[in-house]
Order: structure tokens, then C-alpha cells, then sequence
């Protein structure tokens, strides 16, 4: 599964992001995806591309990825 998300999360906007590149302060885009490695295990990679809201000059780009495994 391929998504894309865009967020400008302020400061008090959310206790916590759903977002996993983007954080709190921040506006910016997400995209993603999951993998089914084997039968039980999935992959998950997303990349964020940020600015912070305050100071446009700071710029963050967030590589994150995880694997699950269920049982």
C-alpha cells in the first residue's frame, strides 16, 4: 500500500501525531508505503520532507522505517 500526507501540525495542535516524519511545529509532506515481506511480517518505510512553522529556515527530511512481525 503507497500514500501520500500532508500536515502542518502547530505546536498544541495534537497530543500526538499520527504522523511518523512529521512532527509537532511542522508543516510539510509524507509519503509511505508497506510491504508484506513473508506471511506475518510487514514492512514499513516513509519519508518526510519538513519546515518548522516558527522559522522557515529550518528544514528536516525524515527517513523512517519499521518491521512488524505478528503473531
Amino acid at each position: 500500500m503507497k500514500y501520500p500526507g500532508r500536515g502542518d501540525l502547530g505546536d498544541t495542535a495534537v497530543l500526538r501525531p499520527t504522523y511518523d516524519a512529521i512532527s509537532h511545529g511542522y508543516r510539510g509532506w509524507e509519503v509511505g508505503m508497506n510491504y508484506t515481506v513473508f506471511k506475518n511480517i510487514l514492512a514499513t518505510l516513509r519519508y518526510g520532507d519538513n519546515k518548522q512553522l516558527r522559522d522557515d529556515a529550518t528544514k528536516d527530511k525524515i527517513l523512517f522505517g519499521r518491521v512488524e512481525f505478528f503473531f
